[in-house]
């Protein structure tokens, strides 16, 4: 199968805010999203993208609990645009945009609130007292 585009496009501004933010777990979710969606096919790195974006997500939805509301609205999403991708009628390219836009959307608007909420949570971000050592 080819690489995943719209998808690959939606994993990009996790690495871009990451990178502003200072966040290697943004980076991180980023590099292995662009790497997941180049091979779509490859159910370890599928499983491996899918684990870590659920534990982050997981993790950072004890922060805040609006966090925990679009953890849970974009797995609901997740979980019924996955079963509905499978399905072999399906518009593959509408599925990839509701994907992008539920899913990885939703997701990095959650980091938005978690850096609003706290910028330094050292598993997320890089605190700006720390910055002195770079």
């Amino acid at each position: 199968m080819k690489h995943n585009y719209i998808c690959i496009v939606g994993a990009l501004p996790f690495g871009i805010f990451g990178y502003i933010w200072i966040s290697y777990a943004m980076m991180f979710t980023s590099f292995i999203g662009v790497i997941f969606h180049m091979h779509p096919n490859n159910n370890k790195l599928k499983y491996m993208d899918l684990a870590i974006n659920s534990c982050f997500s997981i993790n950072a939805s004890v922060y805040h609990y609006k966090i925990m509301s679009l953890v849970i609205f974009s797995a609901i999403c997740y979980i019924l645009n996955n079963r509905e991708y499978n399905n072999d009628n399906t518009n593959k390219t509408l599925s990839n945009i509701r994907h992008v836009l539920l899913v990885q959307l939703v997701g990095l608007y959650g980091y938005y609130l978690l850096y609003k909420h706290e910028s330094c949570i050292e598993f997320y971000f890089v605190c700006e007292d720390n910055m002195i050592n770079y």
